[in-house]
């Protein structure tokens, strides 16, 4: 009865560690290193308990044996496989050479012979039926079996050891990945233990049954922490394979290790004869990459904020690079200092496009203004238009303090209705170009000057009081009554009429002023046109014979 629940067992367990090797091998391609060995693992654990499972039936003759040692090569194995899947697990790209497999497969083979040739020498295992390859269970361990024992438990050590150091040094789930290893490693271990020293009874080997309590801890592992899916990156794969130049350098100064990236460029920079980029003093790299500015020393990148860009040019073969360098202080687990790390960026091409968006902006920019400008003029005469000198005059006038006086003409071509009627609408024109001429020649540079609309110009003086105001147009209205325009032959005369009104007197907003230069302007033409007059205030405007003393608008017929 005893039996039976021997074998039934050996079987369970079998049975359940060939299930978990199934489900590792579906996924082995996630994973392969650790994935095949945790197979190795489990496949080795299974043979090894249905040859258990044989000894335990009790069957007479050398089958019992030949079980026992058909064993040995499925326990080499796990202890194999053991150290591959504790070396793989904390990085997923370590594979192991070929040079390793074959040495970690010499032991496994040469005991596999040893113990198929036990019955010659009986080194491995002695005592009753040892000769005969019949009754394991009372065979005796010789010396070759603890030669066999030690190397393997060598083997394990070295695997629980990186087991461990991958469980400190590994950050959440990843640690915890690491804890379950250790504790499916510890089961097989703690029943072998207990088996060597002879206080397993009479069940037998217990080992495979340990086994299968390690099958179940890596199913969970592989269900709840994602053991094959999820693996951590070696810092070291890392270090190596980042794009950005990585530099370590010592409290001291010196530069201890750089990534490929970093070597690159200083062998690139340094035309080939720089060397190793390790051991150089910090101090003298900045140097020999002739980096720009000149006067920056490697202590003030170090000594700077934590993290903080600085931005530098150096000359590489010939060719100017734009690096971006980040120092950032490195420090142990007590906090204290070990030296700082160096990142680089090449933003060569990055400044390169930089500067090429801002010379889009800038064209984007002067179009803009452009466009703005010329929504702002008359396309004929290019003076400014009337948006624009509303635009101007309004805040102008509202900016003004007390005591500051602005000064407004409003000028009108008299007759200029008979010009284009005599002349047509193309000497029409010559005459208003020629009227924005005469005015940019007479009135002052910081004058605005705009056309009003059809034959009118408005001029704006800041800081001019009327008298002034009046003998600027004074001096446009002689310029235009004594200078005839030549065009197309003709010689074409014109005279203008000015009004002339000034803040505050004549007004503090600029309707109210443009109103004042309006009847002014107006008051010039009742008294005969070609001449300046002067807004008064409260004095009343003249009007001509049937027409209302009212203020009227500049663009009236009648003018």
């Amino acid at each position: 009865m005893l039996d039976a629940v021997h074998v039934a067992a050996y079987v369970a367990a079998a049975v359940l560690l060939l299930h978990v090797g199934s489900g590792i091998w579906t996924r082995r391609a996630e994973r392969p290193v650790a994935s095949m060995s945790l197979v190795v693992i489990v496949a080795g654990a299974a043979w090894w308990s249905l040859a258990d499972a044989v000894i335990a039936t009790g069957v007479d003759g050398p089958v019992s044996g030949i079980a026992a040692a058909a064993a040995f090569p499925a326990i080499g194995a796990i202890v194999a496989a053991f150290l591959c899947l504790a070396r793989s697990a904390s990085s997923t790209d370590w594979v192991p050479t070929r040079r390793l497999l074959a040495m970690l497969a010499v032991e496994p083979l040469v005991v596999t012979v040893l113990v198929a040739t036990n019955p010659l020498h009986q080194q491995f295992y002695g005592g009753p039926g040892a000769a005969t390859l019949s009754t394991p269970n009372e065979w005796q361990h010789g010396p070759l079996f603890w030669v066999h024992t030690a190397y393997s438990y060598g083997l394990v050590v070295t695997a629980l050891v990186l087991v461990a150091l991958g469980w400190w040094r590994s950050p959440g789930v990843f640690g915890r990945q690491f804890r379950s290893l250790l504790v499916a490693s510890l089961a097989p271990i703690l029943v072998v233990v207990v088996d060597l020293v002879g206080k397993a009874g009479d069940f037998g080997d217990p080992t495979p049954l340990g086994l299968a309590v390690t099958a179940v801890v890596l199913h969970h592992s592989i269900r709840r922490q994602d053991l094959i899916g999820l693996a951590p990156i070696a810092r070291q794969a890392l270090f190596e394979r980042v794009s950005d130049l990585v530099v370590a350098i010592s409290p001291r100064g010196q530069v201890i290790d750089a990534n490929p990236a970093a070597q690159a460029l200083w062998h690139d920079a340094t035309r080939g004869v720089g060397g190793s980029l390790a051991g150089q003093p910090a101090n003298e790299i900045l140097r020999a990459l002739r980096a720009e500015p000149a006067d920056l020393s490697m202590a003030a990148v170090l000594d700077g904020d934590d993290g903080a860009a600085v931005d530098i040019t150096i000359d590489v073969a010939g060719t100017r690079a734009d690096l971006e360098i980040r120092a950032s202080r490195l420090t142990n687990r007590r906090g204290h200092s070990i030296g700082w790390v160096l990142v680089g960026r090449d933003v060569t091409e990055v400044n390169a496009r930089n500067r090429q968006l801002l010379s889009q902006l800038d064209l984007i920019e002067g179009l803009h203004l452009d466009l703005a400008e010329q929504a702002s003029r008359d396309p004929l005469t290019h003076l400014h238009n009337r948006r624009h000198g509303m635009e101007w005059l309004a805040p102008s006038l509202a900016g003004t303090a007390a005591g500051d006086v602005v000064c407004v003409l409003m000028i009108d071509v008299d007759l200029f209705k008979l010009v284009n009627d005599r002349y047509g609408h193309v000497v029409g024109d010559a005459v208003l170009v020629a009227m924005s001429r005469r005015l940019l020649k007479t009135m002052p540079a910081d004058a605005l000057i705009a056309r009003w609309g059809g034959d009118e110009f408005v001029v704006a003086l800041p800081a001019t009081d009327a008298s002034v105001g009046a003998a600027c147009a004074e001096e446009l209205r002689a310029l235009c009554e004594s200078e005839a325009l030549t065009d197309r032959g003709l010689n074409v005369r014109w005279t203008l009429s000015v009004g002339v009104a000034a803040s505050p007197e004549s007004g503090r907003t600029a309707p109210e002023l443009l109103e004042a230069a309006d009847l002014a302007l107006y008051a010039a033409k009742v008294a005969g046109r070609n001449r300046v007059c002067r807004h008064e205030p409260g004095v009343p405007v003249p009007s001509e014979p049937g027409r209302p003393d009212t203020s009227t608008s500049a663009s009236d017929p009648a003018r």
